[in-house]
């Protein structure tokens, strides 16, 4: 019996690795461990920009693990994750126990810079996060989520002033460099004057002229029209 056990397994077993050798490859899976894990990565951008680690390290000034824990009030353990998940994502360098930021996080996280990226990065977190982790009720609902259109006219009417303030820098941090580059790719040098209807924060009137004119001497004089939604919220008391 055993005999005739081993001779008819035989052949299911050649059979079972001739279907694995003729299976054709697999595709590799990676590209959706990265899209399953990708709000690790910002999470980690938001935190570190919600704490002010970057405009902390400004400068080139360097911290320890134990440094940031004591300036933070954090325990050691997160400290540590935080800079470790900071250096693995390319924006803190290590060096001799130190974490410094990266050029990128010196160009664009650090608060008061020309470039400051980080408001698009805090509205992303604070604004557009939570609507998004409802996304698969939205295309249910055929209605957004972050604002109820029953009772508001747009996502701005009834909006935490301290909110659309956040939304315009974020908006200006995105114009910022696309004015950059509309600078860069069309030659304004042939025009005087411009008029940017719905400016927005003014950021690219402020790009254009930078490029293309001085104090001494302004080759592009812009305006704006209607004016800056900056100077339409409300001031604190």
């Amino acid at each position: 019996m055993a005999s005739q056990l081993s001779r008819t397994a035989l052949p299911a077993k050649q059979a079972n690795v001739q279907a694995i050798h003729g299976t054709p490859e697999l595709p590799s899976a990676v590209p959706l461990m990265a899209l399953s894990t990708g709000f690790w990565a910002f999470k980690t951008l938001a935190a570190a920009h919600e704490l002010d680690l970057f405009s902390r390290l400004a400068g080139g000034a360097g911290v320890t693990v134990a440094g940031l824990a004591e300036t933070l009030g954090l325990h050691p353990r997160p400290a540590e994750m935080l800079l470790t998940g900071c250096a693995a994502l390319g924006l803190l360098e290590k060096e001799d126990g130190r974490y410094r930021n990266t050029p990128l996080s010196e160009a664009y996280l650090v608060r008061g810079k020309p470039y400051y990226f980080g408001g698009f990065v805090q509205m992303a977190d604070k604004r557009l996060y939570a609507g998004w982790g409802s996304l698969a009720e939205a295309l249910r609902t055929n209605r957004p989520t972050t604002w109820d259109p029953a009772v508001q006219s747009s996502m701005f009417d009834g909006e935490d002033p301290t909110m659309v303030a956040l939304f315009w820098e974020a908006m200006h941090s995105l114009s910022t460099m696309t004015a950059r580059k509309l600078g860069e790719a069309v030659d304004f040098n042939h025009f005087r004057r411009l008029l940017d209807i719905g400016g927005g924060s003014g950021a690219y009137d402020i790009e254009l002229c930078k490029l293309y004119g001085t104090c001494a001497r302004p080759y592009l004089i812009c305006r704006m029209w209607p004016r800056s939604p900056r100077e339409q919220l409300p001031r604190p008391a």
